[in-house]
């Protein structure tokens, strides 16, 4: 398997890597000790932004501030070289790659991706790291008093990389390879490309890659999960989030929900990104002040990035409702995203509290979760119902199985789970991203 870990400044992306190498060694191989010989041929990480470092032999700010696009890009292809020579001496089963697709520096994005030399890698699979833009803010701001790389950025750019890092590597995974289904290639041209004479062309060809968006506040279970067990079930958690933030009885019920999902399946959890977390007497007033985020449960539940303690004001200098604004067009966009690359929707109490209208981010969810044909279950118990809301979820009832109970739900999840893996083993698919 080769993994490429893409995402902009202040996610972590190292720290991911090494958290999830660490897993990979405390579960398949029992050991602590990352530098032991049979973990390292099984798995290992590589940073093209370190080996441009190492080229440098310092600090990435010149490469960022001074150089030509040319001089760049001729860094760039010099650091990915040295990459692809140490992933073929070291010939690991699984490969981890970090690279930005986009650098943003004064306002100004740039990219130095070769895609000739990305296709030598051979990446079976890319993943966007994301996380919450104040996060990401305050670690940028630290990290600055320390090295003083001239790297600030407004919460606005933030957001403006984040959809830029997405779709870029959105558009290295659909166009990488020249698929042989949509250009027409026969079988046997397919066969006479794969000889001897013509194997470096028949390396141009190949399907789209997946590609998914996962925020560094899940646990490190979810992302092994995701990466190294392909065949338990993937799932998608909808419950009303701005309606229960402030109820610390609510959030304490949704989050014993979550437990549930995070110990049996590979759930795509959306608090693990809280950024609608404003004083709302503030924000009519024309300013912000940042409220508490959604306690993800740190008694059962530890991310792979811990929360940052914010120690500044974000908020200095902005327009408050431009930035709201924003922040909701990426949520929307965010969460059908996420549904969108789940194999199930799974929703919580859409009515809490026996309400007449469902949440709009909620209603949006179920809606794509059904016209992307996704099995959706829902927890709808009896004192949420009433005739009015009932007939809603009609809406939702030709592919949604609603449920009276919790343990129904998990039931019927685990059904689906044992079906998945049955199908799954039948077909022989690696449980990796091969």
């Amino acid at each position: 398997m080769r993994v490429i870990f893409t995402g902009h400044t202040g996610v972590c992306k190292s720290d991911v890597l090494r958290t999830l190498i660490t897993e990979v060694a405390e579960r398949d191989f029992h050991t602590e000790n990352l530098k032991r010989t049979d973990v390292k041929k099984f798995i290992a990480s590589y940073s093209v932004e370190k080996e441009i470092e190492s080229i440098l032999e310092g600090p990435i700010t010149p490469f960022l501030e001074k150089f030509t696009q040319e001089n760049r890009n001729t860094i760039w292809r010099a650091a990915f070289r040295k990459v692809l020579e140490k992933v073929n001496n070291d010939s690991p089963s699984h490969a981890l790659l970090e690279f930005h697709n986009l650098f943003l520096r004064n306002g100004n994005f740039f990219s130095c991706v070769d895609w000739d030399l990305v296709m030598q890698f051979r990446p079976t699979i890319i993943i966007t790291l994301i996380d919450d833009i104040y996060d990401v803010w305050q670690r940028v701001n630290d990290r600055e008093k320390k090295l003083k790389t001239d790297s600030y950025f407004e919460l606005s750019e933030i957001l403006s990389w984040r959809t830029a890092e997405i779709t870029a590597a959105e558009t290295l995974a659909k166009n990488l390879f020249v698929n042989p289904e949509t250009h027409s290639i026969t079988p046997e041209i397919l066969r006479e490309l794969q000889s001897s004479q013509f194997r470096r062309l028949a390396q141009l060809l190949g399907k789209a890659l997946p590609h998914f968006v996962f925020a560094v506040k899940h646990p490190i279970s979810s992302l092994y999960q995701l990466l190294f067990r392909r065949d338990v079930l993937t799932l998608y958690t909808a419950f009303p989030i701005t309606a229960t933030r402030h109820d610390s009885k609510r959030v304490h019920e949704i989050n014993s929900f979550r437990k549930v999902l995070h110990e049996n399946f590979t759930v795509f959890d959306p608090v693990t990104i809280d950024e609608l977390r404003f004083e709302k007497t503030k924000f009519d007033k024309g300013s912000l002040e940042l409220t508490q985020r959604w306690d993800i449960c740190t008694e059962w539940y530890t991310s792979i990035i811990q929360e940052t303690s914010i120690s500044e004001n974000p908020f200095k200098n902005i327009a408050p409702r431009k930035l709201l604004t924003d922040i909701k067009a990426q949520l929307v966009a965010r969460d059908i995203r996420l549904v969108c690359q789940s194999r199930c929707l799974c929703g919580y109490r859409p009515f809490y509290g026996a309400r007449e209208y469902i949440s709009s981010g909620m209603d949006a969810e179920l809606r794509v979760a059904n016209e992307e044909m996704k099995h959706v279950a829902v927890f709808h118990p009896k004192e949420d119902r009433t005739e009015k809301n009932s007939n809603i979820l009609i809406n939702f009832a030709e592919k949604a199985r609603l449920f009276e109970e919790v343990s129904e739900v998990i039931d019927h999840l685990n059904k689906v789970q044992a079906k998945h893996k049955e199908i799954f083993n039948g077909e022989d698919r690696p449980l990796t991203w091969e």
